[in-house]
């Protein structure tokens, strides 16, 4: 995969890098028992997610991120040939166990490593100026570049250069102290479009109530809320619409709300409408899942 499709969008990527360990459950092994599961390795992260999704949808792609210098992270290097991953030296690839389970449900076990290095220095201001849309995905990985204020820095530069900007937000596994909310706030508030799906919305907010959370959040910027098998939510001060999304057969969950950025990115910069842009989402990511994941790690490592 090359980052250039030579066509005329382009978009900018910045955040989480890693690998996905996908593993098909039942249920949850008893303490100290053993079960028998499918597995699969996938290119992983918000980011990386996105970007890999936008190139095969036919957009030039910049992916900006951070692996580790090790087997995991030149197989990464290798498999998409994104020219702007740093190699850390001091840290490993990072890693997501991402456990799906009968039912549909999912639950998470990830190791940020480089990713949590994440700095500024990689942000270049010629990649901003050449691009259509910034994206900006792994918030609570970045932990180095958003305890920096690095992603306010990011989406000010953006609105000064004139380039619309996304962020995926993720859930929050660190905690919340009113300083970190306050800090969220602040980002939010300079980004043109949140990502979030409805457990996200009411975490982020502290409301229990997720019509008063996407209230409160569409005061700030433009939401767009991933629902699942119904599809998504797009809320802004002036428009609420809500979009369905065609029932598929799910062969893999992880990954569909970052296939729905990349749709609705995509959709939106080549028709400047939400509708489009939602309905895009919606298809890419039904498309996504319902396919059989595909396992990268070559033979070599």
């Amino acid at each position: 995969m090359v980052a250039d499709n030579k066509g005329d969008i382009n978009v900018y990527c910045l955040g989480d890098v890693n690998w996905d360990v996908l593993v098909f459950l039942d249920n949850f092994p008893d303490e100290d028992k053993q079960v028998i599961s499918r597995f699969f390795w996938l290119p992983g992260g918000e980011a990386q997610n996105t970007a890999r999704r936008l190139w095969e949808l036919g957009a030039n792609v910049k992916l900006v991120g951070r692996v580790g210098d090790d087997d995991l992270g030149a197989e990464i290097r290798r498999i998409t040939q994104f020219e702007d991953l740093s190699i850390d030296e001091k840290a490993k690839t990072g890693i997501t166990f991402a456990f799906v389970f009968k039912d549909g449900s999912r639950s998470f076990i990830t190791d940020p490593g480089a990713n949590a290095n994440l700095d500024w220095s990689q942000v270049k201001k010629d990649d901003i100026e050449s691009t259509d849309f910034v994206f900006k995905g792994g918030y609570w990985h970045n932990k180095k570049f958003r305890e920096a204020g690095n992603d306010e820095r990011l989406f000010k530069l953006a609105k000064d250069l004139g380039k619309p900007t996304g962020l995926n937000l993720g859930w929050n596994y660190t905690g919340w102290t009113e300083e970190k909310r306050d800090k969220l706030m602040r980002v939010i508030a300079l980004t043109d479009y949140l990502f979030l799906n409805e457990d996200e919305a009411v975490d982020i907010t502290g409301e229990k109530d997720l019509r008063r959370a996407l209230s409160y959040l569409s005061e700030m910027t433009r939401v767009v809320l991933h629902r699942g098998p119904d599809g998504c939510l797009f809320k802004s001060q002036s428009v609420e619409a809500g979009y369905p999304v065609e029932a598929v057969h799910v062969q893999n969950p992880v990954g569909a709300g970052d296939a729905f950025n990349a749709g609705f990115i995509l959709g939106l910069l080549q028709t400047n409408d939400i509708g489009a842009a939602c309905n895009l989402g919606n298809k890419t990511a039904a498309e996504y899942i319902s396919k059989q994941p595909k396992s990268y790690i070559s033979r070599k490592i």
